[in-house]
């Protein structure tokens, strides 16, 4: 279409939509001008391109990993909000990024259990009020699945800083910028050059506000009350998403009256979290857990476990036999050492609760006669070990064992 025609259809489109703030409505009538163009099947066609161009641009060069759909490296997917942003589109090309292609994007990562970190790439200067707020939403409420990262490199304007507020994190290269947290509905008016032309349109209608707003007529209060009621309405939702996104009051935002910041005034006013490169943000927070290890990596970290695991053994053994409990109770104390898991403390709250230690050395080194000694039954006990006693003599020492049995048991036993 001619591009009077074309500048018509644009401004019906407009008329009503609550657009949020632009740089330049020019730039808002050649988004649209190059959307309606667009060959779909060359942009699809192109998108693997991009994927391995934004991926090297955060310094991983040749590791896209073509098999997702989305651009991926390094536990990072990386998910681009570029040029003019619009509602019901499944796509994105240097110039339009559609609302519904940054949602199954999100889906598809979240998805992904390879995928530790979203990245959003932005670099637009705005687009549309209608979706937005939802998808805001859906951002905001999906990061704590997974952390995310907006990354500004270097516009983040309007619509496309209502998104990226609702990201864990937003950082701005050095000679980028954010803002412009406003809304604003452009009404074009062609009656003059309708007249000029010779031309008079007359609509015949119901409901009295059926054609308010149009483009063939000039722009009556009623109209001009409607339409600023839609653009309140949206700028309200606005304000409240970004104060949520970045925890500041709602008076805080709405005095920043659209302005668009210098990365430096926007830290300053708590819109962003930091001032870096691409790369330098990404290296800040990629997982380490995603990083490639070479064998000898592997190796050293597995001899460096083994080791930290043996000195800790170690150090538990020797404090338990080391321990004050531990005195006279030697023997246990070193099945506990060495024949248990058991924790210092737990170690020595049972030697503890074994009794007394023993005094003479045949009962010490004799844990039988230990445990006998500590039963609560008085008939039971280790007889006392003297020199040149029966504690020498086998036959003697079985027929006091069975009777400490027998003592101990209530049970009858019959001698051989």
């Amino acid at each position: 279409m001619s591009m009077t025609a074309f500048s018509r259809d644009i401004a019906y489109r407009l008329h009503h939509r609550g657009v949020l703030v632009e740089r330049g409505h020019a730039d808002v009538a050649a988004a649209l001008r190059d959307i309606a163009a667009v060959d779909l099947a060359e942009v699809k066609a192109g998108f693997r391109a991009r994927m391995s161009e934004l991926v090297s641009s955060y310094g991983f060069n040749g590791g896209v990993e073509h098999a997702k759909p989305f651009a991926y490296a390094a536990g990072i997917a990386f998910i681009p909000i570029h040029g003019f942003l619009v509602n019901r589109m499944s796509w994105s090309a240097e110039f339009a990024t559609g609302y519904d292609f940054i949602r199954a994007q999100q889906d598809a990562a979240l998805a992904d259990d390879d995928v530790k970190l979203l990245v959003y790439d932005v670099n637009s200067s705005g687009g549309l009020a209608s979706g937005c707020a939802e998808l805001a939403n859906t951002l905001y409420e999906r990061r704590s699945i997974k952390p995310s990262l907006a990354v500004v490199d270097s516009h983040c304007y309007s619509a496309a800083y209502f998104l990226a507020s609702a990201a864990d994190r937003v950082v701005v290269t050095p000679s980028g910028g954010v803002g412009s947290i406003g809304c604003v509905a452009m009404h074009v008016d062609f009656s003059q050059a309708l007249e000029n032309e010779g031309v008079k349109l007359t609509f015949i209608y119901e409901g009295a506000e059926k054609v308010d707003g149009n483009s063939f007529e000039p722009l009556s209060p009623r109209a001009k009350e409607s339409i600023q009621r839609d653009v309140s309405y949206h700028y309200g939702m606005f304000v409240e998403a970004v104060a949520r996104h970045r925890g500041l009051s709602e008076d805080e935002v709405r005095a920043t009256e659209a302005r668009c910041y210098l990365p430096s005034e926007a830290l300053e006013l708590g819109l962003i979290d930091g001032i870096k490169t691409s790369v330098e943000a990404v290296n800040e927070l990629e997982p380490t857990m995603d990083k490639a290890m070479t064998p000898e990596d592997v190796s050293r970290m597995v001899a460096e476990g083994i080791a930290a695991g043996l000195a800790a053994e170690r150090s538990r053994a020797a404090a338990i036999r080391g321990c004050e409990e531990a005195r006279g109770r030697e023997q246990l104390a070193s099945h506990l050492a060495e024949g248990t898991s058991l924790s210092v403390d737990e170690a020595r709250a049972i030697l503890s609760a074994a009794g007394e230690p023993v005094a003479n050395t045949r009962q010490a080194a004799n844990g039988f006669a230990a445990a006998m000694d500590h039963s609560p039954n008085p008939n039971v006990g280790a007889d006392p070990a003297t020199e040149g006693s029966d504690a020498d003599d086998p036959t003697k020492v079985a027929n006091q064992l069975l009777a400490n049995y027998v003592a101990a048991s209530g049970r009858k036993i019959k001698a051989a």
